[in-house]
């Protein structure tokens, strides 16, 4: 998977621009956070947002297309980063991480270091 993630400031916040293995690991990353067997308030410690907040972001992921830009603001690009960040130590084993999520461990945390390399670039 391609980790480099292609991000712009815009207005009111941040345009990403993803490749459709980058938008689906977001997209099953969010998902699985939002059913994990947790009280909101954790997850809300854990990534920051309700599941309420994080189906709204599984709507916008949802409607989103692979290489047309993704408008986020910073509170939705903390959510997909912890989301990422957490998502990894929620399974035991990489196989059934694997199984669960739709590609493995290093590709999650590897991603979730593109986020952090993207916008420190677009804000530098």
């Amino acid at each position: 998977m391609k980790t480099r993630i292609k991000l712009k400031v815009a207005e009111g916040g941040y345009a990403l621009t993803l490749t459709p293995a980058q938008l689906d690991t977001f997209r099953w990353v969010v998902a699985f956070m939002q059913h994990v067997q947790a009280p909101d308030i954790c997850l809300r410690l854990q990534v920051g947002q309700t599941r309420e907040g994080l189906a709204e972001l599984s709507a916008k992921l949802t409607a989103a297309e692979a290489g047309a830009p993704l408008r986020c603001g910073m509170d939705d690009l903390h959510t997909l980063h912890a989301a990422l960040v957490v998502s990894w130590n929620q399974v035991l084993s990489e196989e059934a991480f694997y199984r669960r999520i739709g590609v493995f461990r290093e590709n999650v945390i590897a991603l979730a270091q593109g986020l952090v390399t993207a916008i420190a670039e677009a804000e530098s």
